[in-house]
């Protein structure tokens, strides 16, 4: 896997920053990422376009992320 990020995370929505030591990015192939992850509601993002991600419960819940931040 690759991660592919650098810098401080932080919320473009709320220009809130993000703590780093709870934050990970993985780029994983479209067909293992069912094998990563479980989804409860929603779906899967599209893997082509880079404004879909998965973000855990715990990410949103601490950083006061929504659908669209």
């Amino acid at each position: 896997m690759l991660v592919p990020y650098s810098g401080v995370p932080r919320c473009e929505a709320c220009r809130k920053p993000i703590d780093a030591s709870n934050f990970l990015i993985n780029e994983v192939p479209p067909g293992l990422l069912p094998r990563m992850v479980t989804l409860l509601s929603g779906r899967m993002p599209d893997q082509s376009d880079p404004s879909e991600v998965v973000a855990s419960f715990t990410l949103a819940r601490d950083n006061g992320l929504r659908i669209g931040s």
